[in-house]
């Protein structure tokens, strides 16, 4: 299904379909909508592959099932419904796996936080399975780093990647995360130390976030938590990390606006100004109304109609998030990234940032003590293997 178009009077009844299901909740006129589409004559593979795609299968079947059913084909109606029970079934093994290991880096006297995963489905859904999670994405300080290894290591998990201990440290002095797993790889857990790279948020630092943090009862579980202007400001950094790839990602956005009256929106933009974020913050939330009608207070309204690039990267990402394939080709990522950025100070660092080597380079050689400027030297040449690579893939 080719979801190319960016007006809604030239979408498919597909897209259209999916846009409305990306929503988190629907309104009468929505599922009005909703309705008469079903009516239409409807490439059901196409749509359920675009769905799985961005990670809405749950939340399309929740929408699905609460409108005509009837109209569903049997067939897609079941494999939807066995999607959605799996991942009531996944998100609760990673809820329970959550609340162990938040136990045992608690008695190694390790103070944590999640982010994203299976958490923000019950608070911003209200329900975490509409939220399709793959992983546990964990947050400690830099100096518990090595305890909180350890308590991994001692669960079973091990690196993803096999690297050395040179190699772990340079990791760990330039990026922000590492990715553990066990069980085969059915259990994964993102161990952060930062939300992001300090080269791609410089001043919105894991370490900015501890002293804010609130407590969460999660039925009889305690937890740490941002606050929700910091997880509005941490899930809009996320999904310009990736040029949100996935519509669910706008969704979070929008489950999470929709999901509480509180939101202090004057303090979010001064923070999101404060980092050096304010672009990527009012581009997460624009996608959020103009994708999912997500409602906007006026003085941020104000603020995205000042910055004229908004519109013009909301634009350019709409087509990438509605397109068959996004485009992941280094030149587009890179003119995206650096649109996203105000100031040549700003720009700089993302070219340093996209330059700096990742796991995926110290995976392919180790080198000797004090060569490793070598990987910096592989990293446009991975970048360009990749490329054509993907490439090749899509012209046989």
């Amino acid at each position: 299904m080719q979801l190319t178009a960016t007006t809604s009077e030239a979408r498919s009844a597909e897209q259209k379909i999916l846009l409305i299901c990306a929503r988190p909740h629907l309104d009468d006129a929505a599922r009005a909508d909703l309705n008469a589409l079903l009516s239409s004559k409807l490439d059901w593979d196409c749509l359920i592959a675009a769905a799985q795609r961005h990670a809405l299968l749950p939340l399309l079947h929740h929408h699905l099932s609460k409108s005509q059913l009837d109209l569903v084909p049997p067939a897609h109606a079941k494999q939807l419904k066995t999607v959605f029970q799996e991942n009531v079934a996944r998100n609760l093994v990673l809820m329970n796996e959550l609340r162990s290991i938040t136990q045992s880096l608690q008695s190694s006297g390790v103070e944590s936080f999640p982010f994203k995963g299976p958490v923000l489905g019950l608070i911003a859904y209200d329900d975490p399975g509409l939220r399709q999670s793959v992983d546990l994405d964990i947050v400690v300080r830099p100096t518990d780093l090595a305890k909180a290894w350890d308590c991994l290591t001692a669960r079973g998990y091990r690196l993803t990647r096999k690297l050395d201990a040179r190699q772990i440290q340079f990791l760990i002095s330039r990026q922000h995360n590492l990715q553990f797993a066990r069980n085969e790889g059915r259990l994964m857990i993102e161990l952060h130390w930062r939300i992001a790279p300090k080269l791609f948020a410089p001043g919105f630092g894991a370490e900015d976030l501890w002293s804010k943090l609130k407590t969460i009862n999660l039925k009889g579980f305690e937890l740490r938590s941002l606050p929700v202007e910091e997880l509005l400001m941490t899930l809009c950094v996320h999904g310009a990390r990736h040029l949100w790839e996935r519509l669910s990602w706008v969704t979070d956005i929008a489950a999470v606006i929709s999901a509480t009256d509180e939101i202090r929106w004057t303090e979010l933009l001064a923070m999101a100004k404060r980092t050096h974020t304010e672009r990527i913050l009012l581009v997460g939330l624009q996608l959020a109304k103009e994708l999912l009608n997500a409602q906007l207070p006026p003085e941020i309204s104000k603020a995205i109609a000042d910055d004229a690039m908004v519109a013009t990267l909301v634009e350019t990402l709409t087509k990438r998030i509605c397109a068959a394939e996004a485009d992941n080709s280094f030149p587009q990522t890179f003119k995206c990234h650096l649109q996203m950025r105000t100031g040549w100070s700003a720009r700089l660092r993302y070219f340093r940032f996209a330059m700096s080597p990742t796991d995926g380079e110290l995976a392919l050689m180790s080198v000797p003590r004090g060569f490793n400027f070598l990987y910096y030297a592989l990293r446009p040449w991975r970048l360009l293997a990749t490329r054509s690579s993907r490439h090749a893939s899509q012209n046989p």
